[in-house]
């Protein structure tokens, strides 16, 4: 199946959600190996693997990731453990970073919740991600929380 640009409303119901659990265990799984200090320490605490998740109903039985607090001090971790703010789940490569957005750290320090590689960029959901929150960082500017300039140089 053609993985650029599937338009969900395309798809009939059971096709879609056959295709959003695939892309699901594929992102479960890859979050469980590349972030050992985060996500696979919160699989391990529940005494699980990404594969155990089999259903739909098991998934829904998981708890939330993360929170507020918890990824402040993922960050403060990662800034300690690592030289950098980026909390450590962290999924990506630091070299392989092309475009993040802070909070705004009106309740205290900033926090990093969007963090995207360059093939992050690539998919219409990181293009759309980058023009509605975070401006176009080829051109390093956001007016009105839209992208100044074509977003064409970061998603084609």
């Amino acid at each position: 199946m053609e993985e650029k640009y599937l338009n969900p409303r395309e798809f009939p119901y059971e096709e879609l959600k056959s295709l959003q659990w695939e892309r699901l265990k594929r992102q479960l799984q890859y979050c469980y190996d590349t972030s050992p200090l985060y996500y696979r320490k919160k699989f391990d605490a529940l005494g699980l693997k990404p594969g155990d998740i089999k259903t739909w109903d098991d998934f829904h039985k998981l708890p939330v990731m993360g929170n507020k607090e918890e990824e402040r001090m993922s960050q403060e971790q990662s800034m300690r453990d690592m030289g950098h703010p980026f909390g450590t789940y962290l999924c990506a490569d630091l070299k392989d970073l092309a475009f993040l957005s802070s909070t705004g750290g009106t309740t205290g320090i900033p926090t990093f919740s969007y963090l995207y590689t360059r093939e992050d960029m690539k998919s219409e959901v990181g293009c759309n991600e980058a023009e509605s929150y975070c401006g176009n960082p080829s051109v390093g500017r956001t007016f009105n929380g839209k992208m100044s300039g074509s977003s064409e140089k970061i998603c084609k």
